[in-house]
């Protein structure tokens, strides 16, 4: 768990595939505001998993598919 005011410039999340745990991982960094103004973070996730492409202004980049995964990259949204 971060500290107070502590941000990270880059995160990786990889929840187990199926559970819906992806968006909710996504909130709790949005909220908690962890994830450093200029950092991305990269979720690994199954394509069945249904991932939004923003969660507040944290907007998606890029998605590769890499086999029976995703990666999603995400970053704060400039504006």
């Amino acid at each position: 768990m971060a500290r107070q005011q502590e941000t990270f410039d880059f995160i990786f999340v990889d929840p187990p595939y199926g559970q819906g745990l992806v968006e909710r991982t996504l909130k709790i960094v949005v909220q908690g505001s962890i994830l450093h103004h200029a950092g991305i973070l990269v979720a690994e996730h199954s394509p069945r998993d249904e991932v939004a492409e923003s969660f507040g202004e944290l907007v998606l980049r890029d998605r590769r598919r890499y086999g029976d995964s995703i990666l999603s990259f995400f970053v704060w949204q400039r504006g």
